[in-house]
Parts: structure tokens; sequence; C-alpha cells
């Protein structure tokens, strides 16, 4: 299934990406469908792809560690008398 994605490109681009689909005889669609895919296979055949996988799920973790430590200290805290 097909899923609507909005994306913000500069006009210039907007223009040189409308010439290639002419140039290559297929809807502006399809060439970004294209460009997508190619670029998925391409981060995908990436060797060093788990690493920087690991890499991002640390500081992610992090992320969420700092955002929930001060709740995790509060509900530990003895309650004053």
């Amino acid at each position: 299934m097909d899923k609507p994605v909005t994306v913000r490109l500069r006009d210039s681009q907007v223009r040189e990406l409308m010439a290639l689909a002419v140039m290559d005889d297929v809807s502006l669609a399809d060439l970004l469908r294209t460009a997508v895919t190619d670029y998925v296979n391409q981060r995908l055949s990436d060797p060093d792809l788990v690493s920087k996988a690991e890499a991002a799920k640390e500081r992610q973790n992090k992320v969420f560690e700092e955002l929930v430590r001060p709740l995790a200290d509060a509900s530990t805290r003895p309650e004053a008398p």
C-alpha cells in the first residue's frame, strides 16, 4: 500500500527533478520512488550499517534516559514526614 508523504524541496530541486523525469519519460512520483529505493538499497548495503544502527540506538536510549531520570528519581525519594 502506498502512503502519501509531503516533502519540502527548493524550487530549483523541483525544476531539476521535473526535467529529469521528462528526460526519463517517467512521472515525478516514479522518479522520487526510484531515488528513495536506490538510497535505501545503498544504505542497507553499507558494511558499517549494524555498528551505525547500534550507535544510533545508544544515542536514542540516552535521550530517553535523560527524559525520564527526573521522574524516576522523584519516585524513589522517601516522602517527607
